[in-house]
């Protein structure tokens, strides 16, 4: 029996892992407080050196390598934060070792409600222990209660449970709660958070929505001639018997009710409409008919996640859609038109849940970190400026850890693959890209100087204090880090300051060398070939010849350090740096240029004859409106063009001249 319960334990773990991604973040009614989950594991961050040890090196230290599989679920926290906008500050609403849904406000914007998974105690009496999903209302930070305890038994053997995605819904007026329960057989549980009661079950529903005035409930639930359908169905607040409204082939994603409660908008795909894709559609009431407000794309591959602005102007949505890289999409529903298609993080990385801010300019949405998890972030959709979420200390250090992973893979994948190169390759010791290797019009180069500026900002973001508090600060190689993303970010004076600091502390000598040869990289990405070349120049000479004496019950033992990568890397920076523009470099321009004279003629001392409108590069308003007058037949001719000026050259300011001496008097 332990063995059984240790075994749903773990199905339970990792089924809320895969899943966080798509656990929705809910805004206040007000748009002032945003409520979400995380799942923390503890695992570590970049840990130091990590910049001339990448993770992938079978040779690095344990403590420099990525962790394998999923934690142990004991070292798991499931946590739900309340954060601020107006200031940033995070508040801890619920820290629990069991998995929580997703938080739902209620209408009055002041009361959060979120179920609780109780698992059995292994350790405990066996009989009779089942799981169950506890209701809390939690109306201030120090008082909450549970109102209700739904069974999860018949839901035990479910290995698609999504615990982290249940999403509740509140009527207008606050006093009914419908909860969905996940599994093969959904359904929707309809209660009084006041009295404890449940009124009713609805089988076979999932995905509810109350009208404005709360006298209709919306849900999805399946459509009676066709297989693998969905029905919009309605039901009274009665709760009698629901009336299908309209069936869809695949819907995605909860209704949403007009203002004037008179139509539903919900996003999929209709029958009998060809390879149109997914639409934003518009359901009337009254005429059970649906027109497309919005176009939302191809065949969706994952969970389509769709937000509204509070006036319903505005409609935001992520999807995996087919043949395209994650994306957000904003758009308006009065002219159905895209205002923007973007990632906020990273093309490689997918796309959750998405949460539009009431006043329609702030998106929260999840973004895969490490593995199947998500973490929210806020991305500013006019200026497109991020905020990574990071309350506890260890989602600052999965956040430090994820852009990393995805640098590196950059790296990894963009650099091309040449034959002569992959010994070279092999023992590259370095991080960061060499100038040169991925061209500045690759789209890696954008991905890579985006990293860069968010962990830079996210880099300068302090640590929660309530992660201080509880002990949970992890120390992270701040040194390293700012000059990882600070090379990334392009701004490559401020990483030579940095490097400067880390090899003011460094003590290993074999990581001086390797310091050192990224020493050449960041001098060649300063345009200083020269002083690059002398250090690769070193480094060449310096091979074989650092030595690493090591005490060993035999005995001294001595080895060669082989480091920075051997003399095969060295080389191929002597042959990146012989391969770098010269005009990159800072130097002047060759002599067989001429240069461009800055000097102005002086004004008004001689006026050349001819009609001013004349010259070629003075536009005058004629009879033809251009530059010099066509001739036209019986009028004199117009005058001389003179000959186009010589092709541009390379500018080149003027040296100084001194003024001439006085001369002689007549």
């Amino acid at each position: 029996m332990l063995t059984a319960m240790s075994g749903l334990l773990k199905l339970m773990t990792a089924s809320l892992v895969a899943s966080s991604l798509h656990s929705p973040p809910a805004w206040s009614p007000d748009g002032q407080w945003l409520a979400y989950t995380t799942a923390t594991s503890g695992a570590a961050g970049p840990q130091a050196g990590f910049l001339v040890s990448p993770a992938d090196d079978p040779t690095a230290p344990p403590s420099r390598r990525p962790a394998e599989g999923p934690a142990p679920a004991a070292a798991r926290r499931y946590r739900i934060w309340a954060r601020e906008k107006a200031t940033g500050a995070s508040v801890l609403v619920e820290d629990s070792k069991d998995p929580v849904t997703a938080p739902a406000w209620g209408p009055d914007g002041h009361t959060l409600c979120y179920g609780r998974l109780v698992l059995p105690i292994a350790a405990g009496p066996a009989e009779g222990r089942k799981l169950s999903l506890e209701i809390v209302v939690q109306e201030a930070l120090d008082r909450k209660r549970v109102v209700a305890t739904i069974p999860w038994a018949e839901r035990e053997a479910d290995a698609n449970v999504a615990v982290a995605d249940l999403e509740f819904c509140w009527n207008p007026d606050g006093q009914i709660l419908v909860i969905p329960l996940p599994g093969p057989s959904p359904s929707l549980v309809v209660l009084l958070p006041e009295q404890g009661r449940i009124l009713k079950t609805i089988d076979q529903a999932e995905r509810p929505a109350w009208s404005p005035d709360g006298s209709r409930l919306a849900y999805l639930a399946p459509a009676k001639a066709r297989a693998q359908a969905k029905s919009l169905t309605l039901v009274g607040r009665d709760l009698g018997p629901g009336s299908s409204l309209m069936e869809f082939a695949d819907p995605c994603g909860a209704p949403f009710w007009s203002q004037d409660g008179q139509s539903i908008l919900i996003a999929g795909r209709r029958f009998a409409m060809g390879n149109r894709g997914y639409e934003l559609l518009r359901v009337f009431l009254e005429t059970r008919g649906a027109v497309p407000i919005l176009a939302l794309g191809p065949p969706i591959l994952g969970t389509l996640s769709t937000s509204l602005d509070r006036q319903q102007e505005q409609a935001i949505f992520t999807a995996d859609l087919e043949g395209q890289a994650p994306a957000i999409v904003f758009g308006e529903l009065r002219t159905g038109r895209v205002f923007k298609r973007l990632h906020p993080f990273d093309d490689g990385r997918r796309i959750g849940a998405i949460a539009l801010h009431p006043d329609g300019q702030i998106a929260a949405v999840r973004v895969q970190t490490t593995g199947d998890s998500g973490l929210p972030l806020l991305c500013d959709l006019v200026s497109e400026e991020v905020t990574l979420l990071a309350p506890d200390a260890s989602s600052r250090a999965e956040w430090m850890a994820s852009m990393v992973e995805a640098a590196r893979l950059l790296v990894k994948t963009s650099v091309p693959d040449r034959p002569g190169d992959r010994e070279a390759m092999a023992q590259r010791p370095s991080l960061l890209p060499v100038p040169g290797e991925i061209g500045e019009q690759n789209p890696a180069s954008l991905r890579l100087r985006r990293i860069g500026k968010i962990g830079r900002a996210f880099l300068d973001t302090p640590a929660n204090p309530i992660s201080d508090a509880r002990g949970e600060s992890a120390a992270e190689p701040t040194d390293e880090l700012r000059l990882f993303f600070d090379y990334l970010r392009g701004d490559h004076t401020a990483a030579e300051a940095d490097l400067d600091a880390i090899e003011g502390r460094m003590k290993s000598s074999g990581n001086r060398l390797r310091f050192l040869a990224l020493r050449a990289q960041v001098l060649l990405a300063r345009g200083e070939p020269q002083r690059a070349r002398s250090v690769v120049d070193y480094l060449t000479s310096a091979a074989g010849r650092v030595r690493r004496v090591e005490e060993t019950p035999a005995g001294f033992v001595s080895t060669d350090v082989g480091e920075p990568g051997g003399p095969l890397w060295a080389r191929y920076l002597a042959e990146r740096i012989d391969a770098f523009p010269a005009a990159s470099s800072g130097g002047t321009p060759a002599e067989e240029e001429e240069a461009a004279d800055f000097r102005l003629p002086p004004l008004m001392n001689e006026i050349p004859g001819g009609p001013i409108d004349a010259g070629a590069a003075i536009p005058f308003p004629g009879r033809n409106r251009g530059f010099v007058d066509l001739p036209i037949p019986g009028n004199d001719p117009p005058a001389v063009v003179p000959p186009f000026p010589r092709p541009l050259r390379r500018l080149r300011p003027p040296d100084l001249v001194a003024p001439p001496g006085p001369g002689p008097r007549e």
